[in-house]
């Protein structure tokens, strides 16, 4: 698996001069099958735990929610909550950028791309909808773009983890080389929140990684 900042420089490069959908998630209840989405990515291993978090943040928990088709053999990582997998009733597994999609507990089995394409009974409902949804998100990446005061959002590799954190504008002098101050995290981006249309938008401001 990638490490967390050559997945953040991929999504960086991926959404460099792109406005990026704001984020949001509720707690619904989804009975219908559902299937993988195409396009979405894991966390790397991500102290903290990332698209799991977010589920178990929101009081969703438990074994992996898939009742059918089940492993044939023993020794799978079946039933176990492994990931928050991303998943859409659309068949063939697409999402648009900035579309709806759902996410709910997973284990690896589940969550495998040989998967892609087959339909995922469940039994357990609750789970989490999930608007904004762009390809190869990361948990961290997408909490940055919920709506909020703040009109920048720091995202940095901090050791073996990603954290986010917003920078207000009277700020923006620290990522101008010309200008001491304190250190910049050496793995970074930074998005900007812009009004679009009445809408809330994202736009990468900055970014900046060290050669891998």
């Amino acid at each position: 698996m990638q490490n967390i900042q050559q997945a953040l420089k991929n999504f960086a490069a991926r959404y460099q001069g792109i406005g990026l959908f704001s984020t949001g998630f509720n707690v619904v209840n989804y009975a219908r099958v559902l299937y993988n989405v195409e396009g979405s990515t894991d966390d790397p291993a991500i102290s903290g735990g990332g698209w799991k978090k977010l589920l178990t943040d929101n009081g969703i928990d438990g074994n992996c929610y898939v009742t059918s088709p089940s492993p044939d053999r023993d020794g799978t990582s079946h039933p176990g909550f492994d990931v928050g997998g991303h998943m859409t009733p659309n068949a063939d597994g697409h999402v648009a950028n900035g579309g709806i999609c759902y996410l709910m507990p997973l284990c690896k089995w589940h969550n495998s791309t040989r998967r892609d394409g087959t339909p995922f009974e469940h039994e357990e409902t609750e789970m989490l909808k999930l608007s904004g949804f762009m390809e190869s998100d990361l948990a961290l990446t997408f909490a940055a773009r919920l709506p909020g005061d703040a009109a920048y959002r720091l995202v940095s590799v901090e050791g073996d983890a990603l954290a986010v954190r917003p920078i207000n504008a009277p700020q923006l002098h620290l990522f101008d080389a010309r200008v001491a101050g304190p250190a910049l995290p050496p793995n970074y981006l930074l998005f900007r929140q812009v009004e679009e249309g009445g809408a809330v938008r994202f736009v990468i401001e900055d970014s900046r990684f060290q050669d891998l």
